[in-house]
């Protein structure tokens, strides 16, 4: 539900002119739901692309940011140009994590997951998710992809999920806390179709003190929604343990693989070779 207005002006010569400002109370973006995005779009004064300067909108109770540039036909304006080129940049700032990974299904107070392979209670999960996304590419070639950001979520309560429970299982820990991880750090680069975990953090806190860590790396396939990620366990002692984890590290680590929201948990010996 959209309201845009603007101006073209196309001269037999020099470059052309573009005003167009967007209003826009509703939008469905891959099943999120965008309110109140407001923005403009023009053509840069060389008219060899089409700039987005910003889009501001609301989403899953936070806001979102999105800008972009696309290279264009000068002399058509219409068409891209033989470059095909563009990039975009995406924040998004306190938004909630079930709203925001669940999709539109959310707001019906369904889980937006598959509930054949969700085999956790949704109503157990909560938190504030901030993600950075810049991403560059060419139109006709999606291996020609990079890009890079970050995930954050904070004030989590990750309830009973498998891979936490699994996890949990696996080490045979006793750590109350680690049940209800209340921080996640995710940082990667996407490498065409590829999106590599390049530095996980997942943390389970008591007040300002971290009472577990898991570190690790990974790899996420987006188009099948599964993870293959190693994770190293950590204890709460900073100093300590990071010497003991300098060779805990070449003996074991926790294997995650499979469906996200149902993935493989098992533990994975001598993780140097893998």
């Amino acid at each position: 539900d959209a309201t845009m207005t603007g101006s073209f002006v196309q001269l037999k010569s020099g470059v052309p002119e573009l005003s167009f400002d967007i209003d826009c109370d509703r939008l469905l973006a891959s099943d999120r739901l965008v309110e109140n995005l407001r923005g403009d779009m023009r053509i840069s004064e060389d008219g060899a692309t089409l700039v987005i300067p910003a889009l501001r909108g609301d989403i899953a109770d936070g806001a979102v940011t999105l800008k972009m540039e696309m290279s264009i036909d000068s002399d058509e304006p219409s068409r891209l140009s033989d470059e095909e080129a563009w990039w975009a940049e995406l924040l998004i700032a306190n938004a909630d994590l079930v709203r925001l990974f669940g999709g539109e299904n959310a707001l019906n107070g369904e889980s937006g997951l598959d509930e054949a392979s969700a085999s956790f209670d949704t109503s157990q999960i909560e938190g504030r998710v901030y993600m950075s996304l810049f991403l560059g590419g060419d139109f006709q070639d999606k291996y020609a992809r990079r890009g890079q950001g970050q995930i954050q979520i904070t004030d989590a309560v990750l309830g009973d999920a498998p891979v936490v429970m699994g996890i949990q299982q696996l080490l045979h820990l006793t750590v109350p806390t680690l049940s209800r991880p209340d921080f996640v750090d995710v940082r990667y680069h996407i490498d065409g179709d590829q999106i590599v975990l390049s530095d996980i953090l997942i943390e389970s806190g008591l007040g300002d003190y971290a009472v577990f860590t898991l570190l690790g790396e990974g790899t996420y396939d987006w188009e099948n929604s599964t993870i293959d990620a190693v994770l190293f366990p950590r204890g709460g002692v900073r100093l300590v343990n990071d010497i003991i984890g300098m060779v805990q590290n070449h003996l074991y680590a926790v294997g995650i693989s499979g469906p996200i929201v149902d993935p493989e948990v098992d533990l994975v010996p001598f993780p140097g070779l893998r």
